[in-house]
């Protein structure tokens, strides 16, 4: 048995143990990050940045604490999207949501699905998401995964697992969503290798923002 299996067993059996005392589930104390994520450098390596903008009626239906939208130029005038959302504390229907369920009600569609490891050195390995969508003809590539107290996450069934976990084990259930993307111009290789150069770069830059 993998070591996920048993994490998963171990957290159903205390959720099925703490079920009579919902005050253990109570205690979920929020964690700030350590410096606001709008303190990520504007200029990384090549790229160069401008924020962008969410609707007023768009954050308050993510519900976040802090969030990060910025789109990165490198001197080739190639785009590079960057999103982060951040929440002190994650309850029922309070979580990250996962871009498979934001980019098709926009009309992208999945094109084709795959995991590879986390690009960058780090404590902990874990996977992230690699997707190719499609809308009339124009791919993108994106890539997404949770940051949850010091895991790196690809499922959202772990991530609400973990959430179980980690408030009863811990009292914190704070986590991040990131996503990088990029238009697929000359080849989705090319597009990989650009995203994968920038990510190397910039990770380890939001990894000190965002706390274990």
């Amino acid at each position: 048995m993998g070591a996920s299996w048993v994490h998963y067993w171990i957290a159903l059996a205390v959720v099925v143990a703490a079920a009579p005392v919902p005050e253990l589930i109570g205690r979920n104390i929020p964690v700030p990050l350590s410096r606001p994520l709008d303190e990520l450098s504007a200029d990384i390596g090549d790229w160069r940045s401008t924020n962008e903008h969410l609707e007023a009626r768009v954050l308050e239906k993510l519900g976040t604490d802090d969030i990060l939208m910025r789109r990165y130029v490198d001197s080739r005038g190639d785009t590079i999207m960057l999103y982060i959302s951040y929440f002190e504390r994650q309850q029922q229907g309070e979580i990250s949501h996962s871009p498979k369920n934001c980019l098709p009600g926009a009309g992208w569609q999945e094109k084709t699905a795959t995991r590879i490891p986390y690009p960058v050195p780090r404590g902990e390995p874990g996977l992230i998401n690699e997707i190719v969508f499609d809308k009339a003809g124009q791919e993108q590539l994106v890539y997404y995964w949770f940051q949850e107290r010091g895991r790196v996450l690809a499922s959202e069934y772990w991530v609400k697992w973990y959430l179980i976990w980690d408030v009863i084990t811990r009292q914190h259930s704070n986590g991040a969503l990131l996503r990088v993307s990029a238009p697929i111009h000359r080849s989705e290789q090319d597009t990989r290798d650009q995203l994968m150069r920038f990510m190397q770069v910039a990770l380890p830059r939001v990894n000190e923002l965002l706390p274990d």
